[in-house]
């Protein structure tokens, strides 16, 4: 179960079909906002009460770390689904065009379906977990 979810969330390698990448999105990133939420409030605090001190740099490095994460799980995810699309990963940088690149990334990549056979990324995804189960993932 640990090698499947590093796979799902840390790999760029292989498809991974709709389902999955929601389930990629679900359970990390309100993790990793929470922590960078209280590393900033953390840090927030430290500035006003010693306005002349830098803050603490553990704390800064935390957040660092933990906005790296959120960037890698973040790419990972997104080129996997364009994998499963028949897409490069390189079409991410589409979402570099204000407003309607981003839209039309994101609809590629939530809400249109994969291919049904292989393609040059792989076989069709199969369950990670759990067949039939929330997030369909079994180990790998």
């Amino acid at each position: 179960m640990v090698k499947a979810i590093i796979y799902l969330l840390f790999s760029f390698r292989g498809r991974i079909n709709r389902r999955q990448w929601w389930c990629g999105l679900v359970v990390p990133f309100p993790v990793l906002l929470c922590i960078g939420f209280v590393i900033d409030l953390t840090i927030g605090f430290a500035i006003d009460i010693a306005a002349e001190e830098s803050p603490n740099l553990a704390l800064q490095v935390l957040l660092s770390i933990s906005t790296i994460l959120f960037f890698w799980i973040l790419f990972a995810l997104n080129t996997k689904r364009l994998h499963d699309r028949n897409l490069p990963g390189w079409w991410m940088l589409i979402m570099l065009i204000p407003i309607l690149g981003f839209i039309y990334c994101k609809v590629q990549i939530a809400f249109m379906p994969g291919g049904e056979g292989g393609n040059i990324y792989g076989p069709p995804p199969k369950p990670l977990f759990f067949k039939g189960k929330s997030c369909d993932v079994k180990e790998v």
